[in-house]
């Protein structure tokens, strides 16, 4: 949902449109932030909560840094507007391929009793 609210953003006509595509965006990154915290709340053992944190904090942040450092020298070739659309279709992408490894995960689990 964030990638389609960054390619919607791309594509928007009007700055109104872009702006509410971004708001979705930013909606679905927000829950999805707060999804993850609470789930490593709940399952990480607290004597290694603080590691597991520091750990998700730098791969989250890295990540962005190295998107943004790539971003930069794909802005004068694509455009605004195509660099928007190939970062939301890289995030839709992204998603979908967590999603297909999380079905076949899961449908090789041994039911629950």
């Amino acid at each position: 949902a964030t990638g389609a609210g960054i390619a919607l953003a791309g594509l928007a006509a009007r700055l109104w449109q872009a702006a509410l595509a971004y708001a979705f965006g930013g909606l679905a990154d927000g829950l999805e932030v707060l999804a993850t915290r609470s789930y490593l709340n709940q399952h990480v053992p607290p004597p290694i909560a603080g590691r597991v944190f520091a750990l998700y904090s730098g791969i989250q942040l890295g990540a962005a840094s190295a998107g943004m450092a790539a971003a930069s020298g794909l802005l004068a070739p694509l455009g605004a507007r195509g660099l928007l659309l190939l970062a939301g279709c890289g995030g839709i992408l992204a998603g979908a391929v967590g999603c297909l490894i999380y079905a076949r995960r899961a449908r090789h689990r041994p039911a629950c009793r």
